[in-house]
């Protein structure tokens, strides 16, 4: 599902070259529209029944600019937040219908939102990505029969890490390798925490336990501890 029907198709396309037998589904709808992310997901319901794994990529980067600055867009910069945040939360209520038992759901975040500012001109990227990892952290505390994670994808090549300036860094395999292992039985640990695809598998696996019952990965305030906190004190 995108917006953009011409990159779909040529994924669809480039999918059924190097593998015949899986049928391809291309669905255009724009996430900031409630209407069409619902007809989209009625349509992928209607061909392929109950949806096991539903990974949340679409995102929105505007020119970056600084806040305070002359030429800053406000409404460019809250365009970010209509996509990032609000069309996410359309498009995840509307896979919430057809989601099948244990279906996993993978949001593609960012490690901007989650490190210090690394340069200016990021401010609505990066806030919208924190704000849609803090909707993400409740989604599993709610829905506890969701494989919920979110997901650094590291830096590969697209048209936003070019709008960026950075370009790209990893190949486009490794996030879509560490995104298959993330909706294994092995990455079940992982649920409700946030990791980058950049990091060593069987290391995560080997701290299995600290993971699972400490705050470590958590989307949290660094060097204050919440473990055993349920609402009541700390």
């Amino acid at each position: 599902m995108s917006r953009t029907e011409k990159n779909l198709v040529m994924t669809k396309h480039a999918i059924e070259a190097e593998f015949p037998e899986t049928e391809v589904l291309a669905v255009v709808a724009d996430i900031t529209s409630m209407e069409q992310v619902d007809e989209g997901f009625n349509k992928i319901n209607q061909a392929f029944g109950k949806i096991h794994v539903f990974v949340s990529n679409a995102g929105f980067l505007p020119v970056p600019r600084p806040v305070l600055g002359s030429d800053f867009d406000v409404q460019d910069w809250w365009t970010t937040f209509s996509t990032n945040v609000l069309g996410v939360l359309y498009s995840v209520k509307a896979f919430a219908r057809f989601a099948a038992e244990r279906a996993c759901l993978l949001h593609i975040s960012s490690c901007l939102s989650n490190i210090p500012p690394l340069e200016v001109g990021q401010s609505a990227y990066t806030a919208s990505k924190a704000a849609a990892n803090k909707l993400f952290d409740y989604m599993a505390l709610e829905n506890p029969a969701l494989h919920i994670v979110s997901v650094h994808p590291g830096l590969v090549e697209s048209g936003m890490s070019r709008k960026s300036g950075h370009g790209g860094l990893d190949k486009v395999e490794l996030p879509g390798h560490f995104c298959v292992w993330l909706h294994s039985r092995e990455a079940e640990f992982l649920r409700g925490k946030f990791v980058w695809v950049n990091w060593d598998v069987d290391e995560l696996k080997a701290r299995k336990e600290e993971i699972i019952n400490t705050d470590l990965l958590d989307t949290k305030l660094g060097g204050l501890s919440f473990v055993g906190w349920k609402g009541v004190d700390i």
